[in-house]
């Protein structure tokens, strides 16, 4: 490749200032027609050689970041670069805030589909074949681990010390963290849609890569789809809440059963929540409220010679008083709980 090489100190690197090519090491300033003059043809065999070796060695121990960073000075000086392209963007985000966790899954499910057009190039079928698995099982990890890494979130509830007392979920913690947590497992399933579409449409335009690895592949994409969509959570002990509707996940599954007829769908039966100790209370409050008004109302009657309507709402009255009184000693059951779980709590956090 040409760059342009300084006459006086023999740096290569240029800005451009207005109408100049201004030498970053001298500063010496060369017009447009002078520039075209010091245009030398430049050997960067060996600088790709070392950016490739550096990248590769970083991608075996698992340092996507620094792997990245190398790739993208690949990029620079070969666009067309397949595996330039595709590590650059794997290990763009490999530290983010967990607000910036939908952002990164979006992101790749974005960029990367490009990876299979490029892969294509300039190889055999068989070697093409091996890259679109590649591309296949390192992006779906990565997704998977964007998702999975959303649900530790609420998964620290579980735990003890995110939970108030009688293990339910801090209220305030919890209505910060669901939409946040929710968003990204919602990103991460979209992110798999391009990929899926991409290998659907290389399918259809008959691109040579084989029906098997095409099936191979859109498997692993759709299986992780599904799993991520039908992510659970235990607020509390053998309460289970998903993120995603029970219809989404079902159309995932179909789509696994379209190459996978033996696929069995899994059925997690969700749970709603335990009322707390409070929520307890105000219901026997109201039953008693209900009683009470019941058992006047039949009183009345029986002053009005009702008998039979009098006996009735009596008997709903005292029904009514009775629920009452089942949930009050619930919920003092339950406040007894939620005391000593604050004191586990207190505890826990004071080691």
């Amino acid at each position: 490749m040409k760059a342009l090489v300084c006459e006086l100190c023999g740096g290569n690197d240029f800005a451009k200032e207005n109408d100049f090519f201004v030498c970053q090491n001298c500063g010496t300033k060369y017009s447009t027609e002078d520039a075209k003059k010091i245009m030398v043809e430049v050997d960067n065999s060996k600088k790709l050689s070392n950016l490739y070796e550096r990248a590769r060695k970083s991608i075996e121990v698992g340092d996507l970041a620094h792997a990245a960073e190398y790739y993208k000075e690949i990029l620079d000086e070969n666009p067309g670069d397949w595996e330039a392209y595709f590590y650059s963007y794997l290990g763009e985000f490999t530290s983010y805030k967990n607000s910036e966790a939908p952002g990164v899954a979006a992101k790749l499910g974005n960029t990367i589909p490009t990876s299979y057009d490029m892969a294509l190039e300039n190889c055999q079928i068989s070697e093409a074949e091996e890259r679109f698995k590649l591309i296949t099982a390192k992006t779906i990890a990565r997704i998977k681990q964007i998702a999975s890494g959303g649900a530790a979130l609420i998964g620290q509830y579980e735990g003890g010390s995110w939970l108030t007392a009688g293990g339910r979920v801090n209220g305030d913690l919890y209505n910060r963290m669901r939409p946040l947590v929710q968003n990204t497992i919602i990103n991460c399933v979209m992110a798999c849609e391009p990929l899926d579409k991409k290998l659907v449409e290389i399918s259809k335009n008959g691109k040579g890569i084989s029906e098997d690895v095409i099936k191979e592949c859109l498997l692993t994409i759709r299986h992780a789809r599904y799993d991520i969509a039908n992510m659970t959570f235990s607020p509390t002990a053998g309460v289970h809440e998903k993120l995603l509707n029970d219809e989404a996940i079902h159309e995932y599954a179909l789509k696994i059963k379209e190459l996978d007829s033996s696929f069995v769908e899994e059925v997690v039966t969700t749970n709603r929540p335990m009322k707390t100790a409070k929520q307890q209370k105000r219901m026997g409050k109201i039953f008693l409220f209900m009683g009470c008004v019941t058992i006047i109302i039949g009183l009345i009657l029986w002053f009005c010679n009702s008998v039979m309507l009098s006996v009735v709402c009596t008997g709903y009255g005292f029904l009514f008083g009775f629920f009452g009184v089942v949930f009050l000693a619930i919920a003092n059951s339950t406040a007894k709980k939620e005391r000593r779980q604050e004191e586990q709590n207190s505890s826990h956090n004071d080691s």
